[in-house]
């Protein structure tokens, strides 16, 4: 080009093209080579590591944006592997393997597990078609990962969530697994001060590299310090459509993890609230007084109707008397929702029945041999270890803790034996589990006796028993749809 003996011409790869006025301008790229981080990556030489693994049939590796290329944010390489179904490889040991023979800028952030691979007219992969990661997939929460547990952990993953650009984290993944590099290390200590008022140095992040791990660290010294009865279970979208917040109300023991899959799958732009009880165990109760303190934080949040106001089981009776108070009070409920609640009182417990058998009936994801953690001679303090050991309890979790929920949870079925609703004007919406529960029958009315107490009922039916139509992700699905079209024809119905 220059004509000098000597002179040189590197091979980069860019594409461009000269200009008539003698500039250069910029073309894109010969090859696939995408820059991570900073670092120049061929994301073929990370498909041909993974195609040579045990266990996987084809491999594609492409950079996206974890939110959608329109939603801008660092780009971060993405996995989309065909395993072999007589001998599948796991996803955790694809990523060690990853991790022993390339840097570790080159190992995928996300996973994404497909029956086959999209290709175009021409038989070629249509890179384009390859579907975001999301929480169906093996990605970074990936097979076997612990949703959050409590509030803590749900704000700490959703930090995470935000900061990585990762559409799920499970409380038991690696930041630095999921992409996190020190500058996203940095900006996350930075939304943690924000959003919790705690200090942390970056060695806590390194030590503890887990939302798990990190969430017992802040834990330390302030065990008691206050709760809020308001938990944000999704912020909604602010740049998107403006929603009436959804606020769910707890079941007994007065938790509200149990609403968090729900939530998602209300979708990102529909605001969703969990109402806790965070009194002391010894605390006195009523139903009245409980769903008049729950509106002074909804209200806090909403000033003015209409409010939408939902709950599972018990939950669905605070609901109840919560909307009735603010009817009461001159104020608009465009929705109410009961998840399965029963009018008749349940059954008094026999006195000093196993309290680990009903413990085990509100700590999500516990199903545990009842007969054998009674011989144990504690049954709450192994039901915790058993707890602890399976993931469904925080390592930091404790008998004391336990014995707390206890507590809280016999107060509330003591409400429910002794609490008589009074009428409520107003529409509810009753969605149904169409099957009965261990050694119970359904109940013949299909309003539960909410009949004759509410204006009007719709009858919603969900598949699934009591528990299982929350618990099971297939019934969760239903329900959440329902839940939608429930409240959506709530709002047409309003104009």
């Amino acid at each position: 080009f220059t004509g000098e003996s000597g002179d040189r011409i590197y091979r980069t790869g860019d594409l461009g093209r000269y200009l008539p006025d003698g500039d250069v301008e910029a073309a894109g790229r010969a090859d696939q080579q995408v820059k991570i981080r900073g670092f120049r990556v061929e994301p073929g030489e990370v498909e041909a590591e993974l195609v040579r693994a045990p266990g996987v049939k084809e491999a594609v590796v492409v950079a996206r944006g974890l939110k959608g290329e329109a939603a801008g944010g660092e780009r971060q390489l993405v996995a989309y592997v065909v395993l072999d179904r007589e001998n599948p490889a796991g996803i955790p040991e694809l990523r060690e393997r990853l991790r022993e023979s390339l840097p570790a800028y080159m190992v995928p952030t996300a996973w994404v597990a497909l029956e086959r691979l999209p290709v175009n007219p021409n038989g070629k992969v249509d890179r384009l078609a390859l579907p975001l990661p999301g929480q169906e997939n093996l990605g970074n929460a990936g097979m076997g990962s612990v949703p959050p547990r409590d509030e803590l952990e749900l704000r700490l993953a959703r930090l995470w969530e935000e900061v990585l650009g990762t559409p799920t984290v499970g409380v038991t993944d690696d930041f630095f697994d999921l992409g996190g590099h020190s500058l996203l290390a940095v900006r996350l200590m930075a939304r943690i001060e924000a959003e919790l008022g705690r200090t942390l140095p970056l060695a806590a992040l390194f030590q503890s590299g887990t939302v798990e791990g990190l969430a017992a660290v802040l834990r330390r010294g302030t065990e008691d310090a206050p709760e809020s009865p308001l938990v944000t279970l999704q912020a909604g979208d602010p740049s998107g459509i403006q929603r009436l917040p959804l606020f769910l109300v707890h079941p007994v023991g007065g938790q509200v993890i149990s609403y968090l899959e729900l939530a998602r799958l209300l979708g990102r732009d529909q605001p969703v609230y969990g109402l806790q009880d965070v009194a002391p165990a010894d605390a006195p109760r009523s139903l009245a007084g409980l769903a008049a303190g729950y509106l002074q934080q909804v209200r806090a949040v909403q000033p003015e109707g209409p409010y939408w106001l939902a709950g599972w089981s018990f939950g669905g009776r605070v609901a109840f008397e919560m909307a009735r108070q603010l009817e009461a009070a001159g104020q608009e409920v465009a929705f109410l929702g009961m998840i399965d609640t029963g009018l008749v009182e349940p059954p008094a417990r026999p006195e000093g029945e196993d309290d680990a058998a009903l413990l085990q009936e509100v700590l999500v994801g516990m199903t545990l041999d009842v007969e054998a953690l009674r011989r144990s001679g504690d049954p709450v303090a192994a039901l915790v270890e058993e707890g602890k050991r399976t993931g469904a309890l925080p390592l930091d979790y404790s008998p004391a803790a336990a014995r707390r929920l206890l507590e809280v949870l016999k107060a509330h079925l003591a409400l429910a034996r002794t609490n008589r609703p009074r009428p409520y004007p107003g529409r509810l919406t009753f969605f149904s589990a169409q099957e009965p529960g261990p050694g119970q029958t359904l109940d013949p009315d299909p309003t539960h006796g909410w009949g004759a107490l509410a204006g009007s009922v719709e009858v919603v039916p969900i598949p699934g028993n009591h528990v299982t139509l929350i618990r099971e992700a297939a019934n969760v699905r239903v329900l959440a749809a329902r839940l939608v079209a429930a409240m959506a024809a709530q709002e047409v119905a309003a104009g």
